[in-house]
C-alpha cells in the first residue's frame, strides 16, 4: 500500500496519550497525523492530504468528538472519509450511531484490525 493509502489524522486532546498512539500506529507502517488540541480540526491539512480515515478519540470530550466529525462530514469531500471513533459511553454511542451511521465504533485493541480492513483506494 502506498504512503497515501496508508495516512490516518487522529484528533485526541492529551497530547502525550495522542503522541503514544500515533507511535504504535507508526509502528504499524502508518503515516499518522496528530490534532492533539482537538479544539480544532485543521481541515487544510486533511483536504490537502486526505488520510484513510479520521480516528476521533472521545476518552475525555465525547460531544466536542462529535462537533469534530460534524465539521468533516459537513465539507463536500469530507464526508466521504471514513471516522473512526475510539471507545465512548454506551449511552453516547447510541446517539452517534444516529447521527453518524456510517461510522466505525472500535477501542484502541481491535483498531488495528478495522484499519487493515479499510478498502483499498
Amino acid at each position: 500500500m502506498s504512503k497515501e493509502n496508508r495516512r490516518l489524522y487522529l484528533v485526541h486532546w492529551h497530547s502525550t496519550e495522542a503522541e503514544n498512539m500515533a507511535k504504535q500506529l507508526r509502528q504499524l507502517g502508518w503515516f499518522v497525523a496528530v490534532n492533539a488540541n482537538a479544539d480544532e480540526v485543521d481541515l487544510k491539512i486533511v483536504r490537502q492530504q486526505p488520510p484513510k480515515a479520521v480516528i476521533i478519540s472521545l476518552c475525555y470530550h465525547t460531544l466536542r468528538g462529535k462537533e469534530i466529525a460534524e465539521t468533516l462530514w459537513w465539507t463536500r469531500w469530507g464526508r466521504y472519509l471514513p471516522i473512526i471513533f475510539l471507545t465512548c459511553p454506551a449511552e453516547e454511542e447510541k446517539k452517534f450511531h444516529m447521527d453518524f451511521p456510517q461510522a466505525i465504533f472500535t477501542d484502541w485493541d481491535t483498531l488495528p484490525v478495522i484499519l487493515n480492513g479499510l478498502p483499498k483506494k
